[in-house]
């Protein structure tokens, strides 16, 4: 009798041996436990994260290669994808530590105000002074990168288009 079961489920590892009985036997794990083939990497991906954010903020999403994104990051383009999967899902990564970090002022702004004016004079200043710092490129991430994001990245238009609408709704939120 042979038993049949999923074997793409699981890979081998370790070493091959036979029992007494001189059946094979070998040491199996599910897939989901798989290490990562390679060296670990040897870059700070939080570093990496923020240079490829500012990247994209001076560039847009279109315009950002990934010969810039890896001169920037200070990575080979097979560590940049063993990394992020994609220029798409890097952009993702890069965007939304953009509206925790950078991008934060504004929306916190419109929190903090006592009325509806007094909140969206605060959330313009507060941009003004975000899209004017010397020590960043000048403008919006999310306002470059939506400007040049092709029509065959649904990944990202879909990202923007969220941040957008969470963005609109905070405002409206305020307003009423």
């Amino acid at each position: 009798l042979y038993r049949t079961f999923r074997i793409e489920r699981y890979e081998t590892y370790g070493r091959t041996s036979w029992d007494a009985r001189g059946n094979v036997v070998t040491t199996m794990k599910p897939t989901g436990e798989r290490r990562r083939p390679g060296r670990p990497r040897s870059f700070d991906r939080e570093a990496a994260l923020e240079k490829a954010m500012a990247v994209f903020w001076r560039h847009g999403y279109r315009d950002a290669s990934i010969g810039q994104l890896t001169e920037a990051m200070g990575v080979t383009p097979p560590s940049l994808y063993g990394a992020f999967t994609s220029k798409s899902a890097l952009f993702i990564e890069a965007a939304q530590r953009y509206l925790t970090t950078d991008g934060a002022a504004p929306a916190a702004a419109l929190t903090t105000a006592p009325t509806a004016r007094a909140a969206v004079e605060a959330m313009l200043l507060a941009q003004a002074d975000l899209f004017t710092r010397p020590d960043r490129p000048p403008g919006c991430l999310l306002t470059r990168a939506a400007l040049t994001c092709p029509a065959d990245e649904p990944d990202v238009a879909e990202f923007l288009a969220r941040a957008t609408h969470a963005r609109l709704t905070d405002l409206e939120r305020v307003l009423r």
